[in-house]
């Protein structure tokens, strides 16, 4: 009788990370839809775990139930591992550890996480990375108070601190031509557009972005969230100008919506082929998805990405160098 009941845990628990597979695939914006397309990573490795649990231990109830339990894990795998392939470090490329010439530039997006004071830990980060770009998220009026401790170091910046998890700054040691705040969706929530130029000369435009989640505690649909980033895509899609794009996206690198905006802006996902680096959340390790995106043109050469040391926030740093290139 016990041994019946497991085989039925097994079968629901399979029947739920099969709908749970799907479920993103429902053109509906809705929170609840939105809200697996998130987990596919930590998705992929239950059904794992099931495919295996069931071919060592020889589950079953009966002939077809488990031929259909099992063309369903090995349907919803493949489905899973159709988005992450381009993530998976066995596909990945190398990173290059090259010298910064006058045209490589380091960049760190960090979401700090309004609630969090631990600001000596951050901003003994910064003094250390020494960043060409430091582009901050929910910083409120207290972060941005702390953060005056690094103005110095930077020369150039554009602070819009607000009390509503969507304030922004920037800061650059680079030589700024025009630095344009954008609200698209909502006067609640800016995103930034940095006309640069690096000490070789050459221009680039850096745009810094937050759209807001789909969830029961915010949006409760994704369609602000969608709007936002390709009214910014459609911004993009003419630029003459080398590309780059930063912040928590709110997104997966493997949504829909994050393919669509790399579509419009003709930009490309700097983590494809490179690795997950998820951001968010930071603790505990094991729940972390890539949300903290990094798009760039063709004429921008990525060298290097990884996350940075943990500070308090609920997202860690992430950090990219990068080349400006003419072609």
């Amino acid at each position: 009788m016990e041994t019946t009941i497991i085989k039925y845990i097994f079968v629901i628990i399979a029947l739920v990370l099969f709908i749970a597979t799907y479920l993103p695939l429902i053109n509906n914006k809705y929170w609840f839809f939105r809200f697996f397309d998130f987990g596919r990573r930590q998705i992929f490795i239950l059904l794992l775990l099931l495919f295996v649990i069931n071919l060592l231990f020889n589950i079953q109830l009966n002939l077809l139930i488990d031929i259909v339990i099992i063309a369903l894990l090995a349907l919803a795998l493949l489905t899973q591992l159709y988005y992450l392939a381009p993530y998976i470090v066995i596909f990945s490329k190398k990173q290059r550890n090259k010298q910064l010439d006058e045209n490589s530039i380091e960049i760190i997006s960090v979401n700090v996480l309004m609630g969090n004071r631990n600001y000596p830990s951050l901003i003994r980060l910064i003094k250390k990375q020494r960043p060409h770009i430091l582009l901050t998220m929910e910083t409120d009026e207290k972060w941005d108070k702390a953060l005056s401790e690094i103005e110095s170091m930077y020369p150039n910046f554009k602070k819009i601190p607000l009390n509503n998890t969507y304030g922004m700054s920037l800061y650059s040691t680079l030589k700024v031509n025009k630095i344009d705040v954008h609200y698209f969706i909502s006067k609640e929530r800016p995103a930034i557009e940095a006309h640069l130029q690096t000490k070789g000369l050459r221009n680039f435009v850096f745009w810094g972005v937050h759209p807001p989640p789909p969830s029961p505690t915010e949006e409760e649909t994704s369609k602000k969230r969608d709007n936002e980033l390709v009214i910014i895509a459609k911004q993009i899609r003419d630029c003459n100008q080398p590309v780059i794009v930063a912040g928590d996206f709110n997104a997966t690198c493997w949504s829909k919506i994050a393919r669509l905006f790399a579509r419009i802006s003709n930009l490309k996902d700097a983590r494809k082929k490179r690795g997950f680096y998820s951001t968010f959340p930071a603790k505990p390790f094991f729940l972390r998805i890539p949300i903290d995106l990094f798009y760039h043109s063709k004429n921008v050469i990525v060298n290097k990405l990884t996350t940075l040391k943990y500070f308090g926030s609920d997202h860690l740093p992430f950090y990219i160098q990068c080349e400006i290139t003419n072609t």
